[in-house]
């Protein structure tokens, strides 16, 4: 998409672009519904997303940082909100990295015995692209990504949350990552669209705010592509 040879829309239609293109469309969670419940597979899911470098274990330093260089402190607070609530609101067991563990640690029994560093390649291309977009870019190419990635995380999280419902052998206890996670994201996605509509409506901001959500949205789905090829291969 060509978006800077054209009139950009306002930043709140990046939610709704995204949500007209839902990645509840993508492969692999068409393959996932239509099997029989394979928790192998949201057990490479889970793992990707927990890898070391990978998303879950970088994504508080990514609001942080983006916290930071923001220049509007209204736009300050709506991130820093998230943040608090990544870092469980002052409980670390509610922390989402903790419970996303906690999870994973629940699929044990689902685990291949035996993989390569390739079955975790899309959690680390993930959490490298990630890095540069919230690290060394604009911040405003940031703040994108970070509008991107809520509307993403929705749609990833209902998924997954599908999938998880058509089974009762994981303890409910090892869960709480996807439970809360979608009834949260619902929240997230109404104040990403209140930190859009902060964005100036023409000029540089707004042109990097759409450069850095097409490339976190481009970014999430090559991960989702990846683990489609590492899962079903």
């Amino acid at each position: 998409m060509q978006i800077l040879e054209r009139t950009l829309p306002p930043a709140e239609e990046i939610v709704r672009l995204y949500e007209q293109q839902t990645l509840a469309e993508h492969p692999i969670f068409q393959r996932l519904k239509q099997e029989p419940v394979n928790l192998t597979a949201i057990w490479i899911f889970t793992t990707n997303m927990n890898v070391e470098g990978g998303v879950s274990k970088n994504f508080v330093r990514w609001l942080a940082n983006l916290a930071a260089r923001i220049d509007d402190n209204y736009m300050r607070s709506i991130i820093a909100k998230q943040l608090n609530e990544e870092l469980g609101e002052g409980d670390f067991s509610r922390i989402h990295s903790v419970m996303l563990q906690r999870m994973v640690d629940g699929l044990e029994p689902w685990r291949l015995a035996d993989y390569t560093e390739e079955l975790l390649a899309p959690g680390r291309e993930f959490g490298q692209r990630g890095e540069k977009l919230f690290f060394i870019q604009d911040p405003y190419e940031g703040l994108g990504g970070f509008i991107a990635s809520e509307v993403s995380a929705l749609q990833i999280d209902q998924c997954l949350g599908q999938e998880i419902r058509r089974q009762n052998a994981i303890a409910s206890e090892k869960l709480t990552w996807i439970t809360l996670h979608e009834e949260l994201e619902v929240d997230h996605v109404g104040e990403v669209v209140e930190l859009a509509r902060l964005v100036p409506t023409s000029g540089e901001k707004l042109e990097a705010v759409w450069r850095g959500a097409q490339e976190m949205r481009d970014a999430i789905i090559a991960f989702l592509d990846g683990l489609y090829r590492v899962s079903f291969s």
